[in-house]
């Protein structure tokens, strides 16, 4: 299984790209956890995090579950700055098996795409999806428009502020449960 993950910081946590992934199962074997990653800091900012759950390998043997993926900034003007793809999906099953599901994805924070981004919490095939959660407005970096693809699968989509309100995107795609 992947280890778990947790930055915290007062001052601004400023990271790459993080993989807390279940690597691969050995055959025969089912498919392995992620760990959870948690970054909280003043501002946050992150290439890409990786806690997705590997596959089955054999039939009937299960895939690994995604685990959750939280960034939370904490100071006056909250921001994270993502630069890449949150995911925390499910592993698929070998034949027969029964699919990993989808860790839940929750930024805390006005966010600021760096890049083109997406977020995937679906399940492995079949599997039950999680949730994703944004607390405050989606916008694209000054000068440059980003897309945006959010994959819930069976999770709930949540935006809880504008898209795009101060610098538009170039596309939006949301696969989900229920979008609020």
């Amino acid at each position: 299984a992947g280890g778990a993950i947790t930055v915290s910081t007062s001052g601004a946590a400023t990271l790459g790209a993080i993989t807390a992934s279940g690597g691969t199962a050995g055959a025969g074997n089912p498919g392995r956890n992620a760990g959870a990653v948690s970054v909280t800091g003043a501002d946050v900012t992150v290439t890409s995090v990786v806690a997705q759950g590997s596959a089955g390998s054999g039939a009937g043997q299960p895939g690994g579950d995604g685990a959750a993926i939280t960034l939370a900034a904490t100071d006056a003007t909250p921001t994270v700055m993502l630069g890449g793809n949150l995911t925390a999906q499910g592993g698929n099953p070998g034949a027969g098996g029964t699919p990993g599901t989808g860790g839940a994805v929750n930024v805390t924070g006005a966010t600021i795409l760096t890049a083109n981004a997406a977020v995937n919490t679906s399940g492995g095939t079949g599997g039950a999806g999680g949730a994703i959660g944004f607390t405050s407005t989606i916008d694209s970096n000054t000068g440059t428009t980003r897309t945006l693809t959010l994959t819930g699968g069976t999770g709930d989509v949540t935006v809880d502020g504008a898209i795009g309100g101060t610098t538009a995107g170039s596309a939006l795609t949301v696969t989900r449960n229920d979008i609020a």
